[in-house]
């Protein structure tokens, strides 16, 4: 052989051995310099913690109307959906015979009167005038019985004469007492007695037109009938609803958030909500109330919400969803939530690419939303933040895949 041949030979190894180490090193790389991460980048900005939930739209009163009587329904004053003023007329049963009862009560009243004024006027002044009479004829018989009485002790007349003046004085003495008796009797007795026939009498009349009262259904307040459960001729028991209605006024929403939750609640937060039936029109809402019990059955606490601005198609019992603004920051380092490991068991930590490498840091977290956190201690803005969903140990070599914008 060559020496020519054996020189190209030689170079043919040095090749292939040179293309097997880099073949090799290829393909070793990867495993040297880690693997290729997606990561997040730790943001400096304002921060607002929220509670999220669902609600209802809560009309501020609510009434079943109902009659307290039965009978069958002569006249409708109003259909659902309609606007209703305070004591306007709904509805009116038959009342042909509660109005005969009160034309008759009436009556009554009127005869206990005309007995009333007989007692005081007539009856009381005749009783009066006798009285009068026998007081007159009394003075009398006293002094004729003092004229005889001198008379006989000067000799001048009998003693019969004399007893005969005491009969007659006696007998006026009578007559006025049985005239005062009489006089205190009208004045006393039969006046009260025709008093309480009169008062028996406005009574029953009151009663009378209660029970008549009793037959039209008068709205409470002003407001709008949501629902109509009676047609015109329908017979209708007592106490049966025949409509609801509810009041007209300002809006509110009422929510029922979980409990845990209480702490962060406050009258006086603002929130926007939004109807499931028009998801994309929000409107601004304000905590007026938070209830001073929980529900132990729930495990929830109401609160409610006053809507100053209401859109013109919310409606009671519209279902809502209601977002409360509990806590902000001005300037604040956050983090997507996704990308904080051990939240749930309380102990935070997190994995930041520093140099080629995971490092693991411990941090505080302060206000939480639904994808974001509040950082308050453990990462600066700007440092990059391996998600929780990547595998990735601490101290394992890394490769950031593309820098998040």
């Amino acid at each position: 052989m060559s020496t020519r041949s054996k020189g190209r030979r030689v170079l043919v190894w040095i090749t292939a051995g040179a293309l097997v180490v880099a073949g090799g090193a290829a393909l070793a790389w990867p495993r040297l310099a880690g693997p290729r991460v997606a990561v997040v980048v730790a943001e400096q900005g304002p921060f607002a913690q929220t509670i999220v939930t669902s609600g209802r739209v809560r009309p501020l009163a609510r009434a079943s109307l109902a009659t307290l009587v039965a009978g069958r329904v002569a006249t409708l004053g109003a259909d659902e959906g309609q606007k209703i003023r305070a004591g306007q007329e709904l509805m009116r049963l038959d009342d042909i015979e509660a109005q005969a009862t009160l034309d008759q009560a009436k009556a009554a009243v009127d005869a206990a009167s005309v007995q009333v004024r007989t007692v005081r006027t007539v009856s009381l002044k005749d009783a009066r005038e006798q009285v009068a009479r026998a007081q007159t004829q009394l003075d009398e018989a006293q002094r004729t019985h003092q004229r005889i009485q001198l008379l006989f002790a000067g000799g001048a007349a009998t003693r019969e004469t004399l007893e005969d003046a005491g009969t007659a004085l006696s007998l006026a003495e009578s007559e006025l007492r049985a005239a005062q008796n009489q006089e205190a009797d009208i004045s006393g007795t039969r006046r009260a007695s025709s008093n309480a026939a009169k008062h028996q009498a406005e009574a029953a009349l009151a009663a009378s037109r209660a029970r008549l009262a009793y037959h039209r259904l008068t709205a409470p307040f002003d407001g709008v009938v949501i629902s109509r459960m009676v047609e015109q001729g329908d017979v209708v028991q007592a106490g049966t609803p025949a409509f609801v209605v509810v009041r007209e006024g300002e809006t509110e929403l009422v929510i029922e958030p979980d409990e845990r939750n209480l702490a962060l609640l406050a009258v006086g937060q603002s929130a926007t909500a939004s109807s499931e039936a028009f998801p994309d029109d929000r409107f601004a809402a304000t905590v007026t109330y938070i209830a001073p019990a929980v529900d132990p059955r729930r495990g929830t606490i109401e609160v409610r919400l006053a809507v100053p601005a209401p859109p013109a198609y919310l409606r009671p019992d519209m279902t809502v969803s209601v977002e409360i603004v509990v806590a902000e920051r001005a300037s604040t380092t956050i983090l997507p939530a996704d990308a904080v490991r051990g939240l749930a068991e309380g102990k935070p930590w997190i994995l930041v690419v520093q140099g080629a490498h995971a490092e693991r840091r411990d941090v505080a977290v302060g206000m939480s939303g639904d994808t974001r956190v509040e950082v308050v201690r453990g990462v600066e803005a700007g440092e990059r933040v391996i998600p929780a969903s990547v595998r990735v140990a601490p101290g394992d070599r890394v490769r950031v895949a593309a820098e998040p914008r």
